[in-house]
């Protein structure tokens, strides 16, 4: 996600229009509007590049609604989740959000994809996106809440969390870099994804 002057995160498209990310990449305190178990924001000046693997030739989309819980979101709180709607639908297929049976015991093989505010710091050989992988799980004293070894950089928050397995899936959005500590991410949960869904269900509705 871009906002003028600045780089400001990294999201998911889980349907043709809607990304989710990190509330606090895009909640600045700007004028809102209530809309019942959320909070509308002025999209001013925000938008979506849309980005795979690293190439930046996908096109530039104006984001026109953000969407984030009535609680206010913190970084690293359990409602730290917000739900961005493009004004042009992509094409292609997108993971959708629904909960992942999850061993809270662990340590499980966790990745963690975005892209740098700096990219000369992601030293990933020309490619702009940052992947790292490593060890992780859930934080047992905090259940929405998932650390892991992988060092991330600024800009990458809001990015998607996976566990690898048979299939990689994804559980998570990346809320908190720390190169050398243990970095966190919000786990998907039945409540903040329920949130999501009513969200972008309601978002839906607007049509084109």
């Amino acid at each position: 996600m871009q906002g003028f002057p600045a780089h400001l995160g990294t999201g998911s498209l889980v349907s043709d229009r809607m990304i989710v990310t990190a509330a606090h990449v895009v909640d600045f305190g700007q004028p809102r509007r209530s809309m019942g178990g959320y909070w509308i924001l002025n999209p001013s000046r925000f938008f979506a590049i849309r980005a795979k693997n690293g190439d930046f030739d996908l096109g530039l989309e104006w984001v026109t609604h953000i969407a984030v819980p009535a609680q206010k979101p913190i970084l690293g709180s359990p409602n730290d989740i917000a739900i961005l709607r493009m004004q042009t639908p992509a094409s292609g297929t997108f993971e959708m959000l629904e909960p992942v049976p999850f061993n809270e015991l662990g340590p499980h093989d966790l990745l963690v994809a975005g892209y740098p505010k700096h990219w000369d710091e992601a030293k990933a050989d020309g490619n702009r996106i940052k992947v790292g992988d490593g060890p992780g799980g859930i934080n047992p004293a905090v259940p929405h809440e998932l650390v892991y070894k992988i060092d991330t950089f600024h800009g990458q928050s809001g990015g998607p969390v996976f566990v690898r397995g048979g299939t990689s899936a994804f559980i998570g959005i990346h809320v908190n870099e720390a190169q050398g500590l243990h970095n966190t991410g919000l786990r998907f949960t039945d409540e903040n994804l329920g949130w999501a869904r009513d969200v972008i269900h309601r978002l839906d509705q607007l049509g084109s």
